[in-house]
């Protein structure tokens, strides 16, 4: 890889041209997806309603190459628990063997879902582990757009 390098190349993209362009493209699609859809999150929760009201032996497996958070949002709204490979709410850490090991599929309530974004996500970030020095990729905590300091939901303190 070209890393940094203000000198290797590759494709005509030298290191840091290279993380600019990546840094651009990922700030193009944040504007483009981090926005509310027109029509709402009805569509959203009633397909995780949906789900929810489906009787099954395992927890059901949704597979999105979607950066938004639109498939969050709808489970949310529904009130149907998912697993997304984090553990954590305050700083999310991705756990790669509650992901990989499929013991954990059947540990996890068959009311639950298990969200995989194959692409990534406009809620993941790359971090640096405080001990190591070592990078991550760590979901930021959702929060709802209008909470505030004081936890009104409404925007108002």
């Amino acid at each position: 890889m070209i890393g940094d390098s203000k000198t290797a190349a590759a494709g005509g993209f030298t290191g840091v041209a290279a993380t600019e362009l990546d840094r651009a493209i990922c700030k193009a699609i944040y504007q483009r997806v981090s926005v509310d859809p027109t029509k709402g999150f009805q569509l959203h929760a009633e397909f995780a309603a949906w789900l929810s009201s489906v009787q099954r032996a395992k927890p059901v497996e949704i597979f999105s190459t979607n950066y938004d958070l639109l498939i969050e949002r709808g489970l949310e709204i529904a009130l149907v628990p998912y697993f997304d490979g984090y553990l954590g709410a305050v700083n999310p850490d991705f756990s790669d063997a509650a992901a990989d090991d499929s013991d954990n599929l059947s540990q996890l309530p068959r009311t639950w879902a298990r969200l995989w974004k194959l692409h990534g996500s406009i809620g993941w970030r790359v971090a640096e582990e405080a001990i190591t020095g070592a990078k991550k990729v760590v979901r930021l905590p959702l929060v709802p757009p209008k909470a505030t300091v004081t936890g009104s939901l409404s925007g108002r303190a």
